[in-house]
């Protein structure tokens, strides 16, 4: 039995990793809010010896720029054996492109990999985005959010916008992290059938705030939501014990503090299990 989950807390420890890169003010209060206990740590190393149950990993930049800081904070090998471990992680913005192979922008190619697939540029997902720099935008639909649909986009993607949770059918139901009750609130997800833990109770067409170029593309069993932005890409992804969302629930008001609230209920079911999680262990990598 790991000690360090060996009796229930009402605030599980969860490690904010500070790799130079991510807004943690903003994630830290966001996480608090929640029903973290928030511990900010430099290294992956740091996070295991403070006993944290789960790790966030922000990220705000250019991929590279990200990948270089999260070699200093024990790399991207530390990183994929804290998921193969079982342990809960969930990656923000850039934090979520990391767990990709790969990103056009650079391009980069020595990702985590802990899931398949290159991250690409905005627009350019079946062949009708804009050209490399382009900044053309198309007529705004609706109130609020802008929509675009088909053909060129601005570059960045800034600003609400309506986020579609997968159903279950389109990957088959993710499993729960080892020690999460099959009865609990926390795996049961939202009464609608949907696949997605992290997205229990949050209405479909939930609007979040964006801020990026990149996006991992919306196929593959571990897209738990897309959002359509001249073409649909992946919004957030969900597998096992590992989650990710590409916009930021840190400053996505009511929608991102229900998202949030539902990781952290996660983490605090896996933290109050009786054994180790074995079932993700060294079955993460390579995941499409």
């Amino acid at each position: 039995m790991n000690p360090n989950r060996s009796r229930p807390r009402a605030r599980p420890p969860v490690a904010l990793l500070d790799y130079g890169v991510g807004n943690l003010h903003s994630a830290a209060k966001a996480l608090d809010r929640a029903g973290a206990e928030v511990r900010t740590v430099p290294t992956v190393a740091a996070a295991e010896a403070a006993g944290a149950w789960a790790m966030v990993v922000p990220g705000v930049g250019a991929y590279r720029a990200c990948l270089e800081g999260l070699g200093r904070a024990g790399g991207a090998a530390a990183v994929a054996a804290w998921i193969d471990a079982g342990r809960p992680l969930l990656g923000i913005c850039v934090g979520m492109q990391l767990l990709f192979e790969a990103s056009e922008e650079g391009p980069v190619g020595d990702g985590i990999g802990a899931l398949a697939g290159t991250v690409r540029r905005l627009g350019g997902f079946g062949g009708h985005g804009p050209a490399a720099g382009s900044t053309e935008a198309v007529s705004q639909r609706g109130r609020g959010a802008p929509r675009w649909v088909g053909g060129p986009v601005k570059v960045p993607h800034i600003g609400w916008d309506e986020v579609t949770v997968q159903p279950g059918g389109s990957g088959g139901t993710v499993p729960r992290p080892e020690g999460v009750r099959a009865d609990s609130t926390a795996a049961a997800g939202p009464p609608d059938g949907s696949r997605s833990r992290l997205f229990a109770g949050i209405a479909d067409g939930a609007r979040f705030y964006f801020v990026h170029s990149y996006a991992p593309e919306a196929s593959g069993a571990a897209v738990a939501a897309v959002c359509d932005y001249g073409s649909p890409f992946a919004a957030a992804v969900e597998r096992g014990n590992l989650f990710g969302t590409q916009f930021h629930p840190e400053k996505s008001s009511a929608a991102g503090h229900a998202l949030l609230s539902n990781f952290v209920a996660l983490v605090a079911e896996w933290g109050a299990g009786d054994q180790e999680p074995e079932g993700a262990r060294g079955a993460v990598r390579g995941i499409s």
